[in-house]
């Protein structure tokens, strides 16, 4: 037996033929359009509600079944994207507390579309996904102030070296050793003596 009679064997002829006309129907193909949408976006998104709670803004999506997201952060780090396979309406809200401004929630082609806007860029996020009820938790913090890119420093601009210009100042001439015996003395005055009485002249007195 070659392997082309066993073909035959393992897949009748029929089988074909009939694959073909259910393909043919118009019918058939309609629904496999409409139901392919509704098995993306089985689940639905039910509530959305946001809260401000110590150190962190949190926001929760709740589905009635579970569904896939996808988070993707907005240029510059100032938003964020929240892609989920669940079906909603549209919703607009603010948020009571930094670091989060405000939420927009609206129908997409793979289902619902949010997106958060911050107050700054750099803002922090924790996720969880619960069940009973299916739940999808962001949790957005601010900036880490120790993660804050530290600013390159600025280059100091070529310039030639600055010479100060040392002028040399002049020192006194040393003075010249003094001889102790090369002294010149001052003149010494000779002390004045006192002046004898005159000496009476016994040989010209008169004689009395």
């Amino acid at each position: 037996m070659n392997e082309k009679s066993v073909s035959r064997i393992a897949t009748p002829r029929w089988v074909y033929s009939a694959v073909r006309g259910l393909l043919s129907t118009p019918v058939l193909l309609l629904a496999l359009i409409v139901a392919g949408p509704s098995v993306a976006a089985a689940a639905e998104i039910v509530d959305v509600r946001m809260g401000a709670h110590k150190g962190y803004v949190r926001l929760v999506f709740q589905l009635d079944a579970p569904a896939d997201y996808k988070l993707e952060r907005g240029l510059g780090g100032e938003a964020m994207f929240v892609s989920i396979q669940a079906r909603s309406g549209p919703l607009e809200m603010q948020s009571p507390a930094p670091p989060v401004d405000s939420v927009t929630v609206a129908p997409s082609r793979s289902g619902t579309l949010a997106r958060v806007e911050f107050h700054q860029s750099g803002v922090q996020l924790e996720e969880m996904v619960l069940t009973a009820p299916p739940r999808i938790v962001l949790d957005f913090m601010e900036p880490d102030p120790a993660a804050a890119p530290v600013a390159a420093p600025v280059a100091a601009a070529a310039t030639a070296p600055v010479v100060a210009a040392l002028v040399p100042v002049a020192k006194p001439a040393p003075e010249a050793p003094q001889d102790a015996w090369a002294l010149t003395p001052k003149a010494v005055q000779p002390a004045s003596k006192p002046s004898k009485p005159p000496v009476a002249d016994i040989w010209g007195l008169d004689s009395k």
